[in-house]
């Protein structure tokens, strides 16, 4: 991509995180809990979903879906959950299993939840199931994260059905992304299941 075009791009997404934060600014307590609480119950009633034996979930930042009502369901139904830990050696974030909610996890990054460090890894390649959080997404698949490229890097190592997560207002017509951006398998809003049949980019 030539140099003029890749600044455009990321004029693109600088725009669109502003205009999506903006908009999950704008909304409420009680919008962002009852839209939450939607997508957790298309995610639950999903094929891909009750297939999966091992699935990765995240802890929420105030600005995403809270899918913490998936934690528990899961480990009920003799799923692997997995939460993201971040590892200081590497740089990145590696997939720790958790069976006590309640027990197993410490603030870590950012102040968000994660796994203890001595938990067990899992690796990224075993996964079946993997909700993605974003800025925004598109009904491609096109997904605009934060940028720094954490769940970039994630996508890139699992083959996992990769199911974006947002709210009413995270859809949005086109997400700027360039040919080498990986893209979702699905994504979920509350009050949508949106399968990403035209998804091209490659898978990993």
């Amino acid at each position: 991509m030539p140099p003029d075009s890749s600044h455009s791009l990321q004029q693109a997404k600088a725009a669109l995180r502003q205009q999506v934060r903006r908009a999950l600014a704008a909304m409420d307590a009680h919008t962002r809990e009852a839209q939450g609480r939607a997508v957790c119950d298309r995610i639950r009633h999903s094929r891909e979903w009750t297939q999966a034996r091992c699935v990765g979930l995240f802890a929420p930042l105030p600005d995403e879906p809270d899918l913490r009502p998936l934690w528990q369901e899961a480990l009920v139904g003799g799923k692997t959950l997995v939460l993201p830990r971040w590892d200081s050696n590497t740089g990145t974030y590696v997939a720790a299993r958790i069976q006590d909610p309640a027990a197993d996890l410490v603030a870590g990054r950012y102040g968000v939840l994660e796994p203890r460090p001595e938990l067990p890894i899992v690796a990224w390649e075993s996964l079946d199931w993997l909700a993605v959080p974003g800025v925004a997404f598109d009904r491609r698949g096109g997904r605009l994260g934060r940028g720094a490229g954490h769940y970039d890097r994630i996508l890139a190592a699992t083959p996992a059905f990769r199911c974006g997560v947002a709210f009413a207002c995270q859809l949005v017509e086109a997400v700027p992304v360039a040919e080498h951006d990986l893209r979702v398998d699905a994504v979920v809003t509350p009050s949508e299941w949106i399968r990403c049949f035209a998804a091209t980019a490659p898978r990993r």
